[in-house]
């Protein structure tokens, strides 16, 4: 007669994580640890025909390669300004979600023609004036809230933004006397303050 052995299971306890809650407050922010923002001087760039040349090509072949007629503009400044004109049927590839668009084209045709002429050269696109239209609102939101700081005297937080939209922020409330702009947070969390500023 056989014995049936029966094998004895093992169940594996998987520990439980400690968890532990730090009731401990965040410390505010103070001001005086923060300076106010200031606009960054940035190296002047003189245009060459060069430059000129690459811009456009860079443009029109990207443009060509992506089976899109578009009008365009030039302006060789202190930026290589590009402005497209394109169908309402191409305009929301082009511009992307809340300009996501834009900013790759403008990435993209900076990248060609430096390539080219083997130096940086900084581009700033629009395509259908859509970033002109959206930074004449950013300055008018800025007037608006500096307006309610300087009347409460209460610091005023705007929502995060990226870094070309703070620095029409700060640029505009900078035209304001006794007004500052600070920057706070980290990253997509990176919001501007606009405060009264100390006699």
């Amino acid at each position: 007669m056989r014995s049936r052995r029966t094998r004895k299971r093992y169940e594996r306890t998987i520990p439980k994580p400690e968890i532990v809650i730090d009731e401990t407050p965040t410390p505010s922010v103070s001001l005086e640890d923060v300076a106010p923002s200031r606009a960054r001087e940035r190296p002047a760039y003189e245009p060459s025909p060069e430059d000129d040349a690459a811009v456009v090509e860079a443009t029109e072949d990207l443009l060509e390669a992506a089976d899109i007629d578009a009008d365009i503009e030039f302006l060789h400044e202190d930026y290589q300004r590009v402005w497209i004109e394109v169908d309402s049927k191409h305009a929301g590839v082009l511009i992307g979600k809340r300009g996501s668009g834009i900013e790759a084209l403008e990435v993209l045709i900076g990248r060609m023609a430096s390539h080219e002429v083997g130096h940086m050269v900084p581009v700033q696109v629009d395509v259908n004036q859509y970033r002109a239209k959206h930074e004449a609102e950013l300055r008018e939101l800025a007037r608006e809230l500096a307006g309610r700081v300087a009347e409460s005297g209460e610091d005023e937080h705007l929502r995060p933004m990226n870094a070309r939209d703070r620095r029409v922020i700060h640029v505009t409330v900078q035209e304001m006397d006794g007004l500052e702009t600070y920057s706070l947070g980290e990253g997509a969390a990176k919001h501007i303050v606009i405060h009264k500023a100390e006699n």
